[in-house]
Order: structure tokens, then C-alpha cells, then sequence
């Protein structure tokens, strides 16, 4: 039996869903740490407020599973699939996540702190209320994504793909970053196409060769650093 298999059998999980609908008290709660889950199927599974910690889930299929509230530190998920995954609230703490699949997942509220996240697939992931600090969003697919109210620090967001697919009026609520705020990140040859800005605010950016036209559907903010942007995009 692969070790996946053992360590998230059925009653494993059947006891995890008894904690957390129970009144999460006592045993039953799943933890897993320094556990070998590469390439486990888990799809729907129900990991809501689950730990995991220093695990290898490399090429792992989570696609739709519940994960709110759930923590994954220093995790091993590079290609795996967490499409169409629940997780808001979720913690997300280090670890790599290279090519990792989260496309049409929601990370509403959740707290990513540092983690390697280099050619992740995120098209249509909202983001709202999300605070990313420290981490590295390097040429991800972010396409049509929604961060209102976000906060993302000190991230590479080299060459990452903000842009809209489709042009208003169709999908209006894409591409959507009103009161986000950006500190401290570096958004070189990133492509803002058609992201509406209304209430973002960047301080101490770097915009090296940044890409697309971003909606100004109302004032944003640039703030301690290069202000040419204003030129490019239109003043707010």
C-alpha cells in the first residue's frame, strides 16, 4: 500500500470530518508531518482545518478539496493539482509550489507567508483579503484573477500575467484589484492588461518594463517609487 494511502485511509478521514463537525475537542484532528504523499488522489477530499508540516505532496491531485482554514508548512506541492479547491483562510507557510495547479480556486482571507510559487497556474483564483507576504510569484498565470482588498508584500511578481481575457463588459468581475495594496514588490514585465485598479495602492514598487494597459476606473496610488507609471496608464 503506497504511504499515502495509509496515512489518509478512510477512517483517517472519516475521523478528521467527526473532529471538525464534533465541535473540533479531542483526538481525530488530521496532522501529518515529514509524510511522503507525492502523487496521493485526493480529489474532493474533505481537509478543512487539517495540518500538514514538512510533507511531500509533489505531483498530488487535490483538485476540489476543502481546505479552509487548513495549514500546509514547508510543503513540498510542486505540479500538483489543487483546481477548483476551497481555501479560504487557509495558511500557507514556505514551501514550494513550482507549476503547481491552482486554477478556479478560491484563497479568500487566506495568509501565505514566503513559499516558491514559480509557474503556478492561478487563472480565476480570488484572492480577496488575502495577505501574501515574502513570496514568490514568479511568471505565474494569475489571468482574470480578483485581489479586492488583498494585500501582497515584499513579492516577486516578475513577469506574472495579471491581464483580463475578455473585454468588458464580459467578465466584469475579473481582473479586479480595487483596494489592494502592493508594498514593496516587484512587478518587472508583469502584464496589468485590463486589471481595474480603483483603490489599489503601491508603495515602493518596482514597474521595470511592466506590461498591458490596467483599467483606471477610479484614483489608485503610486507612492515611493518610479511615478511614470501615472504616463502610462493614466492618472488617477
Amino acid at each position: 500500500m503506497a504511504d499515502w494511502q495509509e496515512l489518509l485511509s478512510w477512517d483517517v478521514q472519516q475521523a478528521h470530518f467527526n473532529w471538525d463537525t464534533r465541535g473540533r475537542v479531542g483526538p481525530g484532528r488530521l496532522v501529518l508531518a515529514n509524510s511522503h504523499l507525492a502523487g496521493l488522489s485526493l480529489e474532493g477530499g474533505y481537509l478543512h482545518r487539517a495540518l500538514l508540516r514538512d510533507c511531500n505532496l509533489s505531483g498530488a491531485n487535490l483538485q476540489g478539496c476543502g481546505l479552509e482554514d487548513a495549514e500546509f508548512v514547508s510543503c513540498n506541492l510542486d505540479g500538483a493539482r489543487l483546481g477548483m479547491a476551497d481555501m479560504d483562510r487557509m495558511r500557507i507557510a514556505g514551501g514550494s509550489y513550482v507549476r503547481t495547479m491552482f486554477s478556479l480556486s478560491h484563497l479568500d482571507g487566506c495568509v501565505v507567508e514566503g513559499g516558491t510559487f514559480c509557474d503556478a497556474a492561478m487563472v480565476r483564483v480570488t484572492w480577496d483579503g488575502a495577505a501574501v507576504r515574502n513570496a514568490d510569484l514568479t511568471r505565474a498565470l494569475m489571468t482574470d484573477g480578483r485581489f479586492e482588498r488583498a494585500t501582497f508584500v515584499g513579492c516577486s511578481l516578475r513577469e506574472v500575467d495579471f491581464s483580463r481575457s475578455q473585454p468588458l463588459p464580459k467578465a466584469a468581475g475579473r481582473a479586479v484589484a480595487h483596494d489592494a495594496t502592493f508594498e514593496e514588490c516587484d512587478f518587472s514585465g508583469a502584464n496589468l492588461d485590463g486589471l481595474k485598479l480603483r483603490g489599489a495602492r503601491f508603495h515602493r514598487c518596482r514597474f521595470d518594463g511592466v506590461r498591458g494597459q490596467p483599467i483606471i476606473d477610479g484614483p489608485y496610488v503610486v507612492t515611493g517609487s518610479a511615478t511614470d507609471v501615472y504616463a502610462r496608464w493614466g492618472n488617477p
